[in-house]
């Protein structure tokens, strides 16, 4: 070891005297602290614009959603008036198709008709069956419908039926329905 080099000294740092080294580190502190401060400054004012924007955002928002409940609740009145239009048009639809739809007989109705019939029946058994004739027109949906329960009816009851439905062409005249004929005046 060299008598001539303090072993104390140690003021030497990677080439520099380390008062150069406590001035940069002081510096640099100082900057820190400065960056470090003006961070904490843009922070807070970024988070009061943005708190700012967040409030008329939401302002926005609760009048649109105001808007938007007033049409929802428009719309919900107007499809309550639709609906309650469409039910009525269902019923006066039903009334319509109850007016224009073909005659039938209900199960009553025959089951009545039969009975009345089973008289008839019972004599024609007695003296013979006579012939009852139904005949309707050929465009006649519904008389030959009607003519068809018709035709049933009076097979059920005993009754000789001749099934003439759909039969007729008018020319000249015209009359509608199911038209029964037979030779025993007081039974047709």
């Amino acid at each position: 070891m060299n008598e001539n080099t303090k072993m104390g000294d140690h003021s030497i740092l990677w080439g520099y005297a380390i008062d150069v080294w406590d001035t940069w580190g002081y510096r640099l502190m100082i900057a820190g602290a400065a960056f470090g401060a003006v961070a904490l400054v843009v922070s807070l004012i970024s988070s009061i614009i943005l708190y700012k924007v967040a409030a008329v955002s939401q302002i926005e928002l609760q009048e649109k959603t105001g808007q938007l409940e007033v049409t929802l609740k428009t719309q919900e009145r107007l499809t309550a008036e639709a609906r309650t239009e469409a039910n009525k048009s269902a019923v006066e639809l039903e009334k319509i198709k109850r007016q224009v739809a073909p005659r039938i007989l209900s199960e009553d109705q025959q089951e009545q008709l039969y009975k009345s019939l089973l008289p008839f029946g019972r004599l024609a058994m007695a003296q013979g069956r006579p012939k009852v004739v139904l005949i309707s027109y050929g465009m006649d949906t519904e008389g030959a419908v009607l003519g068809s329960q018709l035709l049933t009816i009076l097979e059920r009851a005993g009754l000789e039926a001749v099934n003439m439905l759909a039969s007729e062409v008018p020319m000249g005249s015209f009359a509608v329905g199911v038209h029964i004929a037979g030779a025993n005046v007081r039974f047709v």
